[in-house]
This record gives structure tokens, C-alpha cells and sequence, in this order.
């Protein structure tokens, strides 16, 4: 059987039309990967600089025996009071580990997660690199078409997946929105804040990547049909 050029057409607008869907998701899941690194180095920095707070508080405190489990509340403000006077550098003493914490932790964070979230698209990246290689290909000789099948097929296995990986996003958003919300009001405020941010993410990520993913598979169902209709005139 002779190879049908209509065929062949369709297939090939398949694949670019493809090759430019995965290319947009690849970009809109690092611009995603990027806000949530970000926000969760911003999240790490404000724990960590409040945990180093707290705990060189403590540390000072029961070192100077200003604060001990068997001090009854009075004794322990009459105490510090007299601490604060006695220690005018307390309050930089204290800060200095937490702005130095802080920062440091949240530049961390981000390093790592950068390095992970590249180890996740590097994948990715690669096979859409190599499928415009082939289409490129394509365009200059018409040669088998056998390895931008098998490219095509990796991509359709990975892309969802790590598209429905974000879907746990909308929870985090909620909690740092629930963390800033606290710093600055009281609790059920906070809550509030945070619940109304995570729905609107989830709504957010169904009402747009799930439509965009399903719209993808679609192209995998076209585009199987004409692989198959395709192979059969070979």
C-alpha cells in the first residue's frame, strides 16, 4: 500500500498543533511553578523568622532566670521589666538571629524548589524540544513519521500529569492567605480570608486547566485516529 499524502497532512498538522499546545502548557506551569515558589519562600521566611523570635526569647529569658515553669505570672512581668531595663539590647539581640533566619531560609527554599520544579519540566522540555526537531524535520523531507508518534505519546503520558500535580496549589494559597490574614486581624477573620482564597484557586484551576487538559486530550483522541488511519495505508 502506498502512503496517502492527505493522510500524512493531517497528521502533520496534528502534531504541530500539539507540539504548540504542550509549549504553551510548558510555559504556563513554569510561570505557575514560579508564584509557588515564591510565595512558599515568602511563607518559610515569616515561620522561620517568628519561630527564631519566640525561641531566642526563650533562650534569653530562662538563661538570665527571668522566666521559669514554677514563676508565677507576676513575677515573671516584674522580672522582665527589670530585664528590659538592665538589657537595653534585648529587642536586638533577639531580632538579629530572626532578620538574618529569615531571609536566609526563604532564599533556600526557593533554591531547592527552583532545582526540583526544573527536574520536573526538564523531561518535558526535552521531548517537546525534540518533537519540533522532527516536525522541522518534516518540513524539509517527508520522512517516516515513526518517532514523532513515539515523542507524541511520551508528552500525552507526562503533560496531564503534571498539569493535575498544581490541583494541590489552591491549598496553599489558602494557608499563606490565612497566615497574613492572622498577622494583621484575629483568627476567624484569618480563616475566613483563607477559605476564600483556596476556593477561588480551586475553582480557578477547574474552571481553566481542567477544560485546557481536557481540550488536550481531545487532540490525543484526533490525533490517534489519524496515526491509525495513517499506519493502515502503509
Amino acid at each position: 500500500m502506498t502512503e496517502d499524502p492527505a493522510l500524512r497532512n493531517e497528521i502533520e498538522s496534528s502534531l504541530n498543533s500539539i507540539a504548540e499546545s504542550s509549549q504553551n502548557w510548558l510555559g504556563r506551569l513554569r510561570k505557575r511553578q514560579r508564584e509557588v515558589r515564591l510565595i512558599t519562600s515568602f511563607l518559610t521566611a515569616i515561620l522561620i523568622f517568628f519561630a527564631t523570635l519566640i525561641v531566642a526569647t526563650i533562650v534569653i529569658l530562662v538563661s538570665a532566670h527571668v522566666l521559669a515553669p514554677t514563676m508565677s505570672p507576676t513575677t515573671v512581668s516584674n522580672n522582665f521589666t527589670n530585664f528590659l531595663n538592665q538589657h537595653p539590647s534585648f529587642i536586638f539581640d533577639v531580632a538579629a538571629p530572626a532578620f538574618l533566619t529569615g531571609p536566609v531560609s526563604g532564599i533556600a527554599t526557593y533554591l531547592l524548589m527552583r532545582w526540583k520544579h526544573e527536574q520536573r519540566m526538564k523531561k518535558l522540555a526535552a521531548l517537546i524540544a525534540q518533537m519540533n526537531k522532527k516536525i522541522m524535520a518534516q518540513d524539509q523531507s517527508a520522512g517516516p513519521l515513526e518517532d514523532a508518534f513515539s515523542l507524541t505519546e511520551q508528552i500525552f503520558t507526562l503533560l496531564p500529569d503534571l498539569v493535575r500535580s498544581r490541583k494541590q496549589d489552591s491549598l496553599l494559597f489558602g494557608f499563606v492567605a490565612f497566615i497574613v490574614a492572622l498577622i494583621g486581624g484575629n483568627i476567624g477573620s484569618a480563616i475566613l480570608v483563607g477559605v476564600i482564597v483556596w476556593i477561588y484557586f480551586r475553582y480557578e484551576f477547574g474552571k481553566n486547566y481542567e477544560q485546557e487538559i481536557s481540550k488536550f486530550e481531545g487532540q490525543r483522541k484526533i490525533f490517534e485516529q489519524r496515526k491509525k488511519d495513517f499506519i493502515e495505508t502503509l
